[in-house]
Formats: structure tokens, C-alpha cells, sequence
């Protein structure tokens, strides 16, 4: 080969450089139109998807429809949509007439029930509801119907028809001693500080205890006195019958209402080393536990003429513990427990006695012990069940 053929040392460097730089740059740019089609397909689905979406998304009229009326029907139609909530509102407007009416007609029923109420007492035809009582009888012939939200079963529930806050315990009914003595508190060690108590050996039941501390509590906020004294409580079978043979009651044993637990007595201490048993006509500056404690739950047992009933004789210190809404009945309508636990018997879950109490509506009925073998629709969303010892059970719901 001649010498004009030769490639100079410059060109042959200038090729290395060359292919060196093919080596490199190929493969980038290969590299870089792989990531270019990648983009543009990925692209491509991205829109194949939001097209999807377009076709089966809800209207954005059909969605500020959603929002208003809280409905859900983003998978159907704009037309099924709308027509959709056309008929809700319709039916929701038809349904709000009708509530709306329901509820006019529920209270006018309720006025002319307490206007009819108020006459009957005005004119002493119905001695069992007093004038300005706040408990209401349901009328039979009324428009407005109980509401029955919970069913009550009496399979298994712990309750006995002969034990309760409501047993009756008296001349003409025995009392079985049911109730376990066990669940009896000493009164001393469990009293607050705003009463005292006349011996350490004093029980009661924990219930009974709990309302006596906070009306005895309150008692002493309102009036700066603490001076009454508790005394005979919760008495035994064979201490009843010792105070019978030994002349200290007229009441042989297991007929006393003492064996409640839930009765006890209360005297006055004057402050001068002398008391006396408690009496608010006598003494009218200590009114204030006969004219409250029923807000506590608390009766005079042997109230004034109903001797006939209770078998004893009226006794303005013995009071007995029967819970707020009965209490609060049995005061504003002067009746004693029997006329009481009697005249519940004649109300029904459907039909029940209502009783306001501290701004709280009680519903109570009566089942009998042969009733009282399955379940029963009740109103409210609470009860206690109490036996009344006579052969069935008192329910209260609120």
C-alpha cells in the first residue's frame, strides 16, 4: 500500500474516539426511547381509565343531589338518580305530615286527658289522682298509644313475687323472709355525717341506706340541723317475736313490715338532752322530712286514716323506702302502700300508669306470677322489677 493511503496517526485517533463514543451513546439513546414509550403507553391506559370512569361516575348534578338528601346511588343512572330522590322526598314529606300529625293528635290528647283529669278532681268524682298532681293516668279511650321498645323476660331474672322495694307486709300478709340477710348493711358504719343512728346493730338494705344519706345530706345543706336519730330497723323473725310476747308490738312475727329492711323509725333530737318521735303537726319546724321525702323515695308507712288498710294504727315516724316515681304517686295522692300496690294492678304494659318524677316519665305495670313465665313487651329502655308479696310483680320502665 502507498504511502498516500495510510491513515494519519490524528485519523486513527479520532475513529477510536469516535467508536468510543458510539459505544456509549447508543445504548443511552436506546435507553432513552424505551422510557419515551413507556411514558406514552402508560399514558394511554391512564386515559383508557379516566374514559371508564367518565361512563359510570354519577353526574356532578346527581352528586349535589347525593349531598342534600344523603342518599346513595352513585352506581346507577343519572335518570334512576333523579327519580330515586324525587320518591324519597316525597315519601320523607309524607312521612314528616303524617309524624307531624301523629304527634299533634298524641298531644292533644295528652291536654284533654289532664283537663279531664283536673275536672274529675274539681268536682271529687276521682279521688285517686289529686288536683296539681304531677302523675298522669293514661285515658283507655285515648288516641295516643304506648310505644313498646324492649321485651323484659322474667325467665331467670333474680326476683321473687316476695321480694322488692314494693312488698307488702302487713296483718294479712306473711312475710317468708325471702331476701337474704346477707345484703342487709349496719346503718351506723354505712350512715353519712348529716344523721345519727340509735345503735350500732340498726340494718337496712344498701338502697334504703343510699337515699336515707343523700335526703339526710341534703336535709342538713338546707336547714344547718342534723338532729334526727334513726332508730328500728330491719327486725328478725325471733326479734319480732319477742317485742310481740314481751308487749313492745301488737304485730306477731313474720307480719310486721319491719322485716322489710326497708322501714325504719326517726326521732327528733331537740338539742336540750330531750327528743321525742318524729311528728310534723306537732312540730312544724321539722316539717321538712315529711314535705321531701317522697323526692327520695321515701312514705310515711301508717299515714293518717288508713288504718283500715295497713292494720296499725297512723304512725308519723315510721317510714319505709319504696323507690322516687312510687313514692312520689303514693304522696301526691294520699294513699297509703296497699291502696298503692292495689291500683297498679289494674295497669298493663300497653295500658301502664305514668308517673313524672324528677323529670324523668315512669311507666308501671303489673304481671301476675302466673304471666310472668315468658317475655312481655315494655316501654323505655330501663326497668327493675319488684315482687309486691301478694302473688305478682310491679314493673317500672323510663
Amino acid at each position: 500500500m502507498s504511502d498516500s493511503h495510510k491513515k494519519s496517526p490524528h485519523e486513527i485517533v479520532r475513529r477510536i474516539r469516535f467508536d468510543r463514543v458510539a459505544v456509549v451513546a447508543i445504548p443511552l439513546l436506546l435507553i432513552i426511547i424505551f422510557i419515551i414509550v413507556l411514558s406514552l403507553h402508560s399514558c394511554g391506559n391512564d386515559g383508557e381509565e379516566n374514559e371508564n370512569s367518565v361512563d359510570i361516575a354519577t353526574p356532578v348534578a346527581a352528586l349535589e343531589s347525593d349531598d342534600a338528601e344523603d342518599t346513595q346511588t352513585s352506581e346507577e343512572s343519572t335518570a334512576t338518580t333523579k327519580a330515586t330522590t324525587a320518591t324519597t322526598q316525597t315519601d320523607e314529606s309524607s312521612a314528616t305530615e303524617m309524624n307531624e300529625s301523629s304527634d299533634n293528635n298524641s298531644s292533644d290528647s295528652s291536654n284533654d286527658a289532664s283537663v279531664d283529669s283536673s275536672t274529675s278532681d274539681a268536682n271529687g268524682s276521682d279521688s285517686s289522682v289529686s288536683s296539681g298532681s304531677t302523675v298522669t293516668n293514661r285515658s283507655d279511650d285515648s288516641d295516643s298509644s304506648t310505644i313498646l321498645t324492649q321485651q323484659i323476660s322474667f325467665v331467670g331474672y333474680d326476683v321473687d313475687v316476695s321480694i322488692g322495694d314494693l312488698i307488702v307486709i302487713n296483718n294479712n300478709t306473711v312475710y317468708d323472709f325471702t331476701e337474704d340477710e346477707e345484703d342487709l348493711l349496719y346503718v351506723y358504719q354505712n350512715r353519712s355525717t348529716s344523721y345519727q343512728v340509735s345503735d350500732w346493730e340498726v340494718r337496712l338494705m344498701a338502697d334504703t341506706i343510699d337515699a336515707l344519706n343523700t335526703m339526710m345530706d341534703v336535709y342538713q345543706n338546707d336547714t344547718g340541723n342534723r338532729n334526727f336519730t334513726i332508730f328500728n330497723g330491719y327486725r328478725t323473725y325471733d326479734q319480732q317475736d319477742d317485742y310481740y310476747h314481751y308487749g313492745g308490738s301488737n304485730t306477731p312475727a313474720g307480719y310486721s313490715d319491719y322485716h322489710s329492711a326497708r322501714s325504719f323509725n326517726v326521732k327528733i333530737e331537740f338539742g336540750d338532752g330531750t327528743s321525742d318521735y318524729y311528728n310534723s303537726t306537732k312540730y312544724p319546724d321539722y316539717s321538712w322530712l315529711s314535705d321531701n321525702a317522697a323526692d327520695y323515695g321515701f312514705i310515711v308507712r301508717y299515714p293518717e286514716d288508713k288504718t283500715d288498710y295497713t292494720g296499725e294504727s297512723a304512725r308519723t315516724y315510721t317510714f319505709r323506702y319504696v323507690g322516687i316515681p312510687h313514692a312520689v304517686y303514693i304522696t301526691d295522692n294520699d294513699l297509703c302502700l296497699e291502696e298503692y300496690v292495689t291500683l297498679v294492678q289494674d295497669y298493663t304494659s300497653e295500658n301502664p300508669l305514668e308517673i313524672i318524677a324528677g323529670g324523668i316519665n315512669y311507666q308501671v305495670f303489673y304481671v301476675s306470677e302466673a304471666s310472668a313465665s315468658g317475655s312481655i313487651a315494655a316501654p323505655g329502655t330501663n326497668y327493675t322489677i319488684s315482687g309486691n308479696n301478694m302473688g305478682g310483680y310491679i314493673v317500672t320502665c323510663w
